[in-house]
């Protein structure tokens, strides 16, 4: 889960190489510029600063955009009139794939507070810049092979209880990221969400990797999920209510 602030030293380490790259990307436009007798332009830190923006709004709302698409185009199909006889496994499938797109859904929306804060945060440097957008870019791809996995972007397609990997995998490896990429955060209670969305998430692979009969299976994921959509309500709380700590602005 993704706030706005200073990494640990270890975190400016590992993202080096995306330092180097960049350098070494800007050496080579340098490079042509001088052979065409190009004079080199100053560099322009707002216009830097707005179009880093600019790339993670578009992750994030793009992310946002194509869970709401897969709502609209899915729900008709899954919701059929007139109401069939009850089948608990259906509908216990049915709740958690949309449990699931939900609760991306309700994350993106947080991460989208957090790509509005980066404006006023101006003492960011050029790795924190590329860390925050390289995770933008990895948590988009996994909620969107989640949403994919799950046949949202298929509408009336077979699933599989495999699936259900997926959207498991995708809060885990987030919990996991953001833990490792932004552990220096100092807002009270963040990091212990993070642990507790790991332990959940790897509480449905193991019963998914076991292969309980279908009754115990969903009832453990949808227990799991109801805990997790209590994790993120808090997660939404803190980033919600909490003012920025440091005078750069940063939760």
């Amino acid at each position: 889960m993704n706030p706005d602030a200073n990494p640990a030293p270890a975190s400016a380490a590992r993202s080096s190489w995306l330092v180097n790259a960049a350098k070494c990307l800007v050496a080579f436009m340098d490079g042509l510029l001088h052979l065409l007798h190009i004079e080199k332009p100053a560099a322009n830190t707002k216009r830097r600063r707005d179009m880093v923006k600019a790339i993670r709004k578009l992750w994030v709302a793009g992310a946002l955009g194509a869970f709401f698409t897969a709502l609209s185009r899915n729900l008709p199909v899954d919701l059929p009139w007139p109401l069939p006889a009850f089948d608990w496994t259906h509908l216990a499938r049915q709740l958690l794939r949309y449990g699931y797109l939900l609760w991306l859904l309700g994350y993106f929306l947080v991460s989208s507070v957090s790509v509005e804060r980066f404006t006023t945060d101006t003492a960011k440097d050029s790795r924190e810049i590329l860390r925050d957008i390289l995770f933008d870019i990895i948590q988009s791809f996994l909620a969107l092979l989640s949403a994919y996995a799950m046949g949202f972007l298929q509408p009336g397609s077979a699933m599989a209880d495999w699936a259900f990997y997926f959207p498991n995998g995708a809060i885990l490896m987030i919990c996991i990221l953001s833990r490792t990429m932004f552990g220096a955060d100092q807002t009270k209670g963040i990091n212990d969400l993070r642990m507790v969305g790991m332990i959940l998430t790897t509480v449905s692979i193991v019963t998914l990797i076991f292969g309980f009969e279908q009754y115990l299976l969903y009832s453990t994921l949808l227990f799991v999920l109801v805990l997790l959509f209590v994790m993120l309500l808090m997660y939404f709380r803190i980033r919600l209510d909490t003012e920025d700590t440091t005078a750069a602005g940063k939760t």
